[in-house]
């Protein structure tokens, strides 16, 4: 596996994080951010 192909792949699961981080926060306030 190339580096690049590393780097992609870790930021894909870092965005998903994000995702599931607003959605958390949007369930706990009732707000959407």
């Amino acid at each position: 596996m190339h580096l690049k192909d590393k780097i992609g792949i870790h930021l894909d699961q870092i965005k998903q994080l994000k995702g599931v981080e607003n959605a958390v926060l949007t369930q706990r306030d009732g707000n959407p951010i």
